[in-house]
């Protein structure tokens, strides 16, 4: 369990340092872009990292699973961050919007930084009990990065939602 957390940050370092795999980043993002729709954008989790399992040597074994899910994983840690940074920007003009009639209510940007704190707690906390529930079996890695990656996935949309439906 005292690695599990360092196992969390492999991707992220991983994606930065693997040129040969922006293609991961680039394919996801363009399936994210041209979903039209929240269920059309849910439907872009796991191909990347499908994909990048059929052309890897090894992709197959639990090790090149687990490292096209978690360059997958890092690659919607990017969008991740992106749709927050837009997110945030669109709450703080919809503060300031609301600053003058209704000033009980310009919370957004607070509530958004204090919920997505809290989420990043609960999935840290969530994939590393899916990762135990393995025990010492050899799909504890690939299980571990795909939680991260569902979870991750799942954010995003909800951030990108939260404008697309307003």
């Amino acid at each position: 369990m005292r690695w599990f957390l360092p196992f969390l940050m492999l991707p992220l370092a991983a994606f930065a340092q693997e040129p040969d795999r922006q293609w991961i980043l680039d394919d996801l993002r363009s399936c994210y872009e041209t979903a039209d729709g929240y269920d059309e954008k849910h439907l872009c989790e796991g191909q990347v990292s499908n994909r990048c399992q059929e052309v890897e040597q090894g992709g197959y074994s639990n090790l090149g699973m687990t490292s096209c899910i978690q360059a997958e994983y890092a690659a919607w840690d990017v969008l991740l961050n992106e749709e927050y940074k837009k997110t945030i920007a669109w709450s703080a003009e919809m503060d300031a919007y609301d600053a003058e009639d209704f000033p009980e209510i310009d919370k957004r940007v607070d509530t958004l930084r204090a919920a997505q704190r809290a989420w990043i707690g609960y999935r840290d906390a969530e994939c590393l009990n899916e990762y135990a529930q393995w025990g010492a079996g050899s799909m504890r890695l690939p299980i571990g990065a795909a939680c991260l990656l569902s979870e991750t996935a799942e954010r995003t949309i909800e951030l990108w939602a939260k404008r697309a439906s307003y």
